[in-house]
């Protein structure tokens, strides 16, 4: 028990400060985490609304326009973003239905490659 007119010990400063310094550096570490995967998720949303995008106008051309397309990338401000599409002819009669397939790819942090795939069917009705 510690009389009122005595302070701290070096040791119990040491300590605290040590303890204190253990509990900071954490709340660093999952702030960077936190700062890293809310950026990743804002490229995901970036990317599915431009697939969703591509898609759509793939869904208004004409059946006979529905083609493949190489990997062509975004004008500005989307230059990290490529885009694909992938056309399949599936069914018993060939040439009434088609897969299509929207990839849009992006670099992630940390040299990673991530993509969003849609897919739909487009009929020759």
């Amino acid at each position: 028990m510690r009389k009122p007119n005595q302070g701290f010990t070096i040791m119990e400063i040491l300590f605290a400060a040590a303890l204190l310094a253990v509990g900071l550096a954490e709340v660093v570490v999952i702030m960077g985490e936190g700062q890293f995967h809310n950026n990743l998720n804002r490229m995901n949303i970036v990317a599915l609304s431009l697939a969703k995008e591509r898609m759509e106008i793939t869904k208004n051309l004409p059946y006979a326009g529905v083609n493949p397309v190489a990997s062509t990338g975004y004008p500005a401000p989307y230059l990290d973003y490529s885009y694909q599409v992938l056309v399949n002819s599936v069914g018993v009669l060939p040439g009434q239905i088609k897969d299509v397939e929207v990839r849009v790819s992006y670099s992630a942090a940390k040299g990673t490659t991530n993509s969003i795939n849609l897919e739909t069917y487009i009929a020759n009705y």
